[in-house]
């Protein structure tokens, strides 16, 4: 497909980016993912890690949120499987999770998650940790949690 009279660069600002949005609780599911479409992505969702697995492999997004604690198959375990399937491996997945006992930031980003932001996160840390992902920034190259100094409460998506 071709577009009359757009150079490469406006195109690649044209097409949007697709986010696989993985997590459980649909109340979440309904606050992030209008967030997400507010910063002109185009989000999927899957409800469960098993949809979650099968939709990174036949919709191939440009990145993925994982919320860890899922029942039947944690965001471990779906992790695990993308990172095993060639088409899915190097799809960059940002852990959003509960989970802030210490450690567990080193925890996601072993299991083979890229970034990891806690719940509750503002819309502004989601943001920022997508774009740097988007660019191929790891979690060491970039601190999310800093923004949340600068935040106030009301300015929480609260989503734990």
């Amino acid at each position: 497909m071709t577009y009359p009279n757009v150079g490469h660069s406006h195109l690649i600002k044209i097409m949007k980016r697709r986010i696989l949005l993985v997590e459980d609780n649909l109340d979440l599911v309904e606050i992030v993912q209008k967030e997400l479409k507010s910063f002109g992505y185009d989000v999927r969702v899957a409800k469960n890690g098993i949809e979650a697995v099968e939709m990174a492999d036949s919709q191939l997004p440009d990145l993925i949120i994982m919320d860890i604690m899922m029942p039947d198959m944690d965001g471990f375990q779906v992790t695990s499987r993308i990172r095993k399937n060639p088409n899915t491996q190097t799809i960059p997945i940002l852990a959003a999770t509960a989970m802030v006992e210490p450690g567990s930031k080193e925890r996601c980003l072993a299991s083979g998650c890229d970034a990891y932001v806690a719940k509750p996160f503002t819309a502004l840390q989601l943001e920022a940790a997508i774009e740097n992902l988007l660019k191929g920034s790891k979690e060491e190259d970039f601190g999310v949690t800093a923004l949340s100094a600068k935040m106030s409460n009301n300015e929480y998506l609260k989503l734990a």
